[in-house]
């Protein structure tokens, strides 16, 4: 019984850490991403800008 005990705890530490791990390499992920996030941001407001001081223009 004790050797079930043991086995059954390892697999506990071991799925904890397989859960951390994710959560790192999503957060890692996520932080690569941000400035292309803020590029795309930055894309649209000059867009629509360009848009509204053509409609300006226009009418």
């Amino acid at each position: 019984m004790k050797r079930d005990e043991h086995i059954c705890h390892l697999e506990t530490k071991l799925s904890k850490l397989e859960d951390a791990t994710k959560k790192i390499l999503e957060s890692r992920s996520i932080s690569k991403q941000e400035p292309k996030i803020e590029q795309l941001k930055l894309s649209i407001k000059e867009n629509l800008l360009k848009k509204n001081m053509f409609m300006y223009r226009k009418g």
